[in-house]
């Protein structure tokens, strides 16, 4: 199965998305007669370029299956052969060629993103302030570090402790960045209250220990 995850750079506001989800069969061998069907469990991320102007899948995958390029404004839309595209499953950039008579407006630009994740899942958190602490909730409860998962700050890496299924479900992973904080989010909707009220207080708490920091 595969679901979207969305990766928000936000500043001051959170956003929610909805969720869809599709089968993805994967058909292998040499002729008809000795044909392998295989069915994996893939996922799609949707991402934007943070304010490094970069591209991140926050999800690790262990392969990509395809890529789309998409802009917001205009709905253009053109798949990207995988042989132009480069993965760092360390920090999960992603690098595509952008095509030609594409929007010059960088920041209405959006990758389609399909693969299959690390299993059990990490996630790779771009761009995260030094000495601040991640936020890890599932279907609704925070999560404890080194109980649930274990982030690593000098990986800037997340690796969870359990195997669970990234398509059905619900998380929500935030983190600290320059001006604002990125989320990474799946299936919310059932817990979108407890999520805005966790999310404002985790970042308001942040900023209230900047003032007093004086910074």
């Amino acid at each position: 199965m595969k679901k979207l995850i969305l990766s928000v750079c936000c500043a001051m506001a959170f956003f929610f998305s909805s969720c869809a989800s599709s089968s993805k069969t994967v058909v292998g061998g040499m002729t008809e007669t000795d044909a392998v069907i295989e069915t994996e469990d893939t996922t799609f991320v949707n991402t934007k370029r943070d304010s490094s102007q970069k591209f991140f899948t926050s999800c690790v995958f262990s392969r990509i299956t395809s890529v789309v390029y998409g802009e917001v404004s205009t709905k253009k839309k053109s798949a990207i052969n995988l042989s132009d595209v480069r993965y760092n499953e360390i920090t999960s950039e992603i690098i595509v060629p952008i095509p030609s008579g594409s929007t010059s407006d960088i920041f209405d630009q959006v990758l389609h993103v399909e693969g299959v994740p690390v299993q059990p899942p990490e996630f790779a958190l771009a761009n995260i302030e030094e000495n601040t602490d991640v936020l890890v909730m599932i279907e609704g409860e925070i999560k404890t570090n080194g109980e649930d998962y274990n982030f690593d700050p000098s990986t800037n890496r997340i690796v969870f402790l359990k195997e669970f299924d990234l398509n059905k479900t619900s998380y929500l992973i935030s983190w600290v960045t320059e001006g604002g904080y990125n989320s990474i989010v799946n299936r919310i909707e059932s817990h979108e209250e407890i999520y805005n009220k966790t999310v404002n207080k985790w970042f308001g708490y942040y900023l209230d220990k900047q003032i007093i920091e004086g910074k």
